[in-house]
């Protein structure tokens, strides 16, 4: 709320205004709309004082804007001018946090009487603007406009230091070109001239007020102030610090310490020194190696291409020091690299906390780009970055931020679309200016964080973008650190492991902190250093202060407790808070936790400021932070339990009292002061909070809290354990999640046995577990829950296989026509079909047996029950299943089943209905080997899940299970390069490890032995087989089987490819999967193709010979014509032409032209042009030429890496 209007200041009006928040009155800022051109130089002046705290300069709250309008809030300063407190005048509260012109006449007139000096106040006043100008100085700022009306001077004597319009950044090149120019009169001789300025511009400054003060007059450069005789005694001196400040040449004038030392102020080496090392900004030695490693990272980045570089390193060793090095050079060599910096802290709460503050300096980027630019890079859905980092809600996007709400796959996917956007938003960026990100201190980072870095960095199409990271050796969580390796797979990157200075560098190190006069010293500092900076730089502070020899038995932390044991009661205090809290936090809070207000608690903040155990954080001007993490393993450790729990808890009471109420916070401090109540209250919410913002594994963390905090007795244990159990599963901790819904389904069966929800939570318990990879514990729970609910599961394959027999002659009688139709189902009776139709669906992709039967009574009761969404869904399933199963008759009646199904969807028009039918059709497709259908049909389904239903992650996977390896056989292996590490990634997310591991198998490994990778084929593979507990034999050991063979065939090692086959067909057996049309069909192929490969190498000494291969290669292509699926035609023609092609060409030759039509026919066309390459070399001449060059194109077009091998592979013995 406004007050009153104060006056104009540089770029806008003054109001004095009520802060709601703090209670207190503040001036605010606004920038005049007519003076909107000069919003950068009003942030300037903002930024300019908010990393800043001083007595003597003007405090700076916060820079905001309400549509057009700017404004900042900052510090009501009353009080009057310079000149006017000098002069012996009243102090004036019309000067209120406000400059405007030099008011001289109001005090002396032309040719008047000179102004009376209030001596007191003059020397006071002007040490105080001494030491006001002098921190300033040591921040690297430069205020360029210092004059008596931009000073003014409370009724307690306070000098304050005021307009920051024209503040200027030492290291800024351009500070003394196109900037505009301070005042005349007051102003330097190289101000005026637009020459280059540093401190000694300031001081000039300085000088010109000085002199008006002792003369009222403005000085003229150089000049002397002429006192009046009874002044000249008294204030001589103060006159000839005036003259040597306007000195001409700049560098004749003194330095800041100089000056403060003639003033009367601190004049201590030790206080100069400690006022111009700022934390994170101690010199800069050595480190040429990792320097060079650094730049040859950036060098490898390219478009599409990301790399990483992690500098590791224990706390003090200069990770920060040489990332930022690296930067500056960087800024020199390639000035169009958009750098964006954060770092994270162990103790902060907040989602993504590896990305938040480089988020934070990625919105301050984008709202400087002109709207055409931002309109070009805007991501698709960029309205979800607003859920990731709130921060993009200032970020005007256009349409790009208008997305659906309703998102397939519910949270997680919307999740995706969020990470998708930001990843899409970085690759726009990218193809102008490459991009650093530089994460420090990542070792804080959370398993969230972890997840959207794998998203920003997977190949292909990547930014163009080097990540670099500081990370303590041995600190981050086990999840993180997998998590984050994980996101690393698969990108270029390095490590540098920071080891100690080498002497040469320690003791240079050392002699530039100490100076000459205390240079002897270098050697014993840098020895006792060990090469630590940190060490180095403490011991140096010490031995300046004592002129002592460092005492050997010193260890940083006693440094850092001898510093600390120097400071008042108040002071330690408030650095003890600080230091428990463990991540920045605001000043109030810390004052308050420490028991401190009004002017304790600003001389304790000084105090711990002036010291450099403390410091402000960039970005905020009252945010407190230690200076170094074993500052606050220092104080923390040697505080007492006692002390530590109360202070806890008088930093989660002033959260509270001061609005902070960020939950995750409250939690940690609340669990440290041992207070399990509130530690449970707050951890509910922090869970909900974490969730809302899709850091799920975050969530889970803070469930589990809740969990510990809540008595096994309490009623309501189920429903937490619930959300636990949700949280891990959204987590990608699919096995945990299913322990935690079976926990929770105990816990209710305990209390309520009747309630219907344990069926649903022990069903999600086993779809957990199956879905994990714990198939024997997952079939268990599942064999309970249809106990549960009046149904048994077969015990063995024969049981199932009789059973199914069995309901499929029932179904055939029957019919499929719903008894009903009805979308009121009693509960249990719903309860039953979801319990049948979750064992199905969950074995379906591990025994089809047993799933086949379940689907079956699944579909029986759905038909008797009327329920049209269960019926969809029955027949689908069925549908699929006669498919599998092939033959003329089931092929015609699936295509039956299909129609009925399609039929009931459109009458239902229910989007899952529709969806379902889709993919169904789909999923019946592949079975009957039309894969362009198949790629068609589950495209178009998932597409429909994505858009219009929710909490669909299943049915999106079974979507890829058979789109990709459709893709695959269809050829376009590129395309499947670009969604198999999507679909990947979503598998891992939820915890799917059928999906996931069906993903890394099968016709998807076609993708890496196309980059000509064999041997991460075989890894990923191998790896994927590795995660099932069980030993039964089971659909992914195919797809294992079905990836490793191709892999060893495509490498040559055709004895290995043959072992391998031979040593899983009883396996294939017993499992029943011959008796799958496809996979027999596919299968035998393989088994065939090794025969000819190994009997063309002729490398088995010991197995069947070349002839016996031959034949058994031939019985296989016989049993493969007589079904009828499309590709078994020419697989089977194939196959003869490689029997063939060592005594009879000609036939050969006829077979692989069959071979090729029906490859062609079946749109298989890396299979086609496969045999076309063998067609051309059997015949020779120029059309085998033309023939051959025709496949090899398509081969490099198609990205095959290695034609030669992959020919090899899919036609073997031609």
């Amino acid at each position: 709320m406004l007050v009153r209007h104060i006056g104009a200041g540089g770029f806008g009006v003054v109001y004095e205004a009520d802060d709601p928040r703090y209670r207190c009155r503040v001036a605010l800022k606004v920038l005049r709309k007519e003076r909107i051109v000069a919003l950068q130089g009003f942030k300037r002046e903002f930024r300019a004082l908010a990393d800043l705290t001083h007595p003597n300069l003007v405090r700076l709250y916060e820079l905001a804007t309400e549509g057009d309008t700017w404004y900042v809030a900052m510090e009501l300063v009353e009080g009057s001018t310079f000149l006017a407190y000098v002069w012996d005048g009243d102090v004036q509260t019309a000067s209120a946090t406000v400059s405007g012109e030099t008011h001289r006449d109001d005090f002396r007139g032309e040719g008047g009487p000179r102004p009376r000096i209030d001596v007191a106040r003059l020397r006071a006043a002007t040490r105080d603007l001494a030491g006001a100008v002098n921190a300033l100085h040591a921040a690297r700022k430069l205020h360029c406009d210092l004059k008596p009306s931009n000073v003014l001077v409370t009724i307690e004597g306070r000098v304050v230091v005021l307009d920051f319009g024209l503040v200027a950044e030492m290291d800024d090149r351009e500070a003394g070109s196109e900037r505009p120019l301070g005042t005349p009169g007051y102003m330097s001789p190289e101000q005026a001239r637009r020459e280059a300025m540093g401190p000694a511009t300031d001081w000039y400054s300085v000088g010109a007020m000085l002199y008006e003060a002792l003369t009222g007059e403005l000085p003229s450069v150089g000049a002397r102030p002429r006192l009046s005789p009874d002044l000249e005694a008294e204030l001589s001196d103060l006159a000839d610090l005036c003259a040597d400040l306007l000195t001409p040449e700049p560098s004749a004038r003194p330095s800041g310490a100089e000056v403060l030392a003639r003033l009367g102020g601190r004049t201590s080496r030790t206080s100069e020194l400690l006022g111009s090392i700022e934390v994170g900004r101690c010199a800069f030695f050595g480190r040429r190696e990792e320097l060079a490693q650094l730049h040859a990272a950036r060098r490898e980045i390219g478009p599409g291409r990301t790399a990483m570089v992690r500098v590791v390193a224990s706390s003090g060793m200069g990770k920060t020091a040489l990332v930022r090095r690296f930067l500056d050079e960087l800024e020199e060599q390639a000035p169009e690299t958009l750098v964006l910096s954060g770092r994270s802290y162990e103790q902060e709460s907040v989602p993504y906390k590896v990305f938040d503050s480089v988020m934070d300096a990625l919105a301050r980027h984008l709202s400087r780009l002109p709207k055409d630019e931002l309109a070009r890079i805007a991501p698709r859905h960029a309205s979800r970055l607003t859920r990731l980092f709130r921060v993009f809600e200032h970020v005007d996007f256009g349409d790009a931020r208008v997305a659906p709400e309703a998102v397939a796959g519910g949270s997680q996917a919307q999740r995706r679309e969020a990470f998708i956007a930001l990843r899409e938003l970085l690759v726009a960026i990218s193809v102008t200016r490459p991009i650093v990100l530089f994460f420090d201190d990542l070792q804080w980072g959370d398993v969230d964080s972890a997840h959207l870095l794998a998203e920003l960095v997977r190949a292909p199409h990547a930014p163009q973008m080097l990540v670099v990271a500081t990370q303590h050796p041995h600190t981050a969580s086990r999840a993180f650190q997998a998590a984050l390796d994980e996101a690393l797979t698969g990108i270029e990157q390095r490590t540098i492991v920071l080891a100690e200075l080498p002497a040469e560098d320690a003791r240079s190190m050392a002699s530039h902190l100490l100076g000459d006069t205390l240079g002897e010293l270098a050697d014993p500092v840098a020895r006792e250093g060990s090469g630590h900076p940190i060490f180095i730089q403490q011991l140096a502070e010490r031995a300046i202060v004592s002129g002592d020899r460092p005492d050997p038995s010193f260890s940083l932390g006693h440094v850092i407790m001898e510093r600390v044991a120097r400071l008042d009661g108040d002071a330690r205090k408030l650095i003890e808070a600080v230091a428990i809290a463990g991540h920045p936090i605001t000043e109030e809070v810390a004052t308050r936790a420490a028991g401190l207000q009004g002017a304790g608690a600003l001389k304790a903040t000084s105090t711990v400021r002036n010291v450099r155990l403390v410091v402000t954080r960039q970005g905020s001007s009252s945010t407190l932070e230690l200076a170094h993490d074993r500052v606050r393993e220092a104080i923390s450790a040697a505080a007492s339990a006692t002390s530590t729990r109360e202070t806890h808890t008088r930093l989660a009471e002033a959260l509270l009292a001061y609005g902070h109420v960020d939950p995750e916070d409250l939690v940690r401090h609340y669990e440290g002061a041992g207070d399990a109540a509130r530690a449970r209250e707050h951890g509910a919410a922090a869970a909900i909070r974490a969730e809302n913002a899709y850091a799920f594994d975050r969530a889970a963390q803070y469930w589990a809290i809740v969990l510990e905090h809540t008595a096994h007795s309490e009623a309501t244990r189920w429903q937490l354990l619930q959300r636990w159990a949700e949280a891990l599963a959204n987590a990608g901790r699919g096995g945990e999640a299913g322990d935690a819904y079976q926990a929770a389904a105990d816990a209710l069966a305990e209390r309520q046995p009747d309630r219907l929800e344990i069926v649903t939570l022990s069903r999600c318990a086993g779809e957990h577990a199956l879905r994990s990879g714990r198939l024997d514990l997952g079939t268990t729970r599942m064999s309970r829950v249809l106990e549960r609910v009046g149904v048994s599961m077969p015990r063995s394959r024969t049981a199932a296989s009789a059973q199914s027999v069995a309901r499929r002659l029932r179904l055939f009688v029957r019919g499929t026509s719903p008894a009903k139709v009805t979308r009121s189902i009693d509960p249990k009776t719903s309860a039953r079909l979801d319990a049948l139709w979750a064992a199905s669906t969950g074995l379906s992709m591990a025994n089809h047996v047993v799933a086949d039967a379940l689907g079956l009574t699944h579909l029986l009761e759905a038909l008797d029950a009327g329920d049209t969404s269960a019926v969809v869904r029955g027949l689908g399933y069925e549908a699929a299943f006669e498919a599998v199963i092939g033959g003329p008759f089931l092929r015609r009646r699936c295509q039956t089943i299909i129609r009925e199904m399609d039929e009931l969807a459109q009458r239902s028009n229910a989007p899952y209905d529709l969806a379902w039918a889709r993919m169904s059709k789909g999923v019946t497709a592949w079975f009957l080997g039309d894969w362009s259908e198949s790629w068609t049909h589950c495209t178009a389904a998932s597409a429909l899940y994505r858009e219009h239903c929710r909490g669909v992650a299943w049915e999106l996977a079974i979507c890829d299970a058979y789109r990709l390896p459709a893709l695959a056989y269809l050829g376009d292996l590129p395309q499947v390069a670009e969604l198999v590490p999507l679909a990947l990634r979503a598998a891992r997310e939820r915890g799917d490890l059928f999906a996931a591991s069906n993903l890394r198998m099968g016709q998807q490994s076609m993708v890496l032995l196309a980059s000509d990778r064999p041997i991460d084929a075989i890894r990923e593979t191998s790896e994927g087989i590795a995660a099932f507990s069980t030993k039964t034999y089971l659909l992914p050991h195919y797809h294992h089987l079905f990836a490793r063979v191709q892999a060893e065939l495509y490498r040559g090692h055709t004895t290995e490819a043959w072992r391998c086959v031979e040593a899983d067909w009883p396996g294939l057996t017993q499992a029943r999967l011959l008796l799958a049309q496809f996979v027999r069909v596919e299968i035998r192929h393989l088994r065939a193709r090794a025969a000819l490969a190994l009997a063309e190498s002729g490398s088995s000494s010991t197995g069947p010979s070349p002839r016996e291969l031959r034949r058994a290669a031939l019985a296989e292509a016989a049993k493969i014509e007589r079904d009828q699926v499309a590709p078994a035609k020419p697989f089977a023609a194939a196959i003869r032409a490689g029997a063939a092609a060592h005594e009879d060409r000609e036939a050969a030759v006829r077979h692989l032209e069959r071979a090729r039509a029906g490859f062609r026919d079946a749109g298989m066309q890396l299979y086609a042009h496969a045999t076309l390459d063998r067609l051309g070399a059997l015949r020779g001449g120029t059309e085998g030429a033309t023939m051959r060059e025709e496949a090899q194109r398509w081969m490099t077009t198609n990205q095959i890496a290695n034609p030669r091998a992959m020919i090899a592979m899919l036609v073997p013995g031609v």
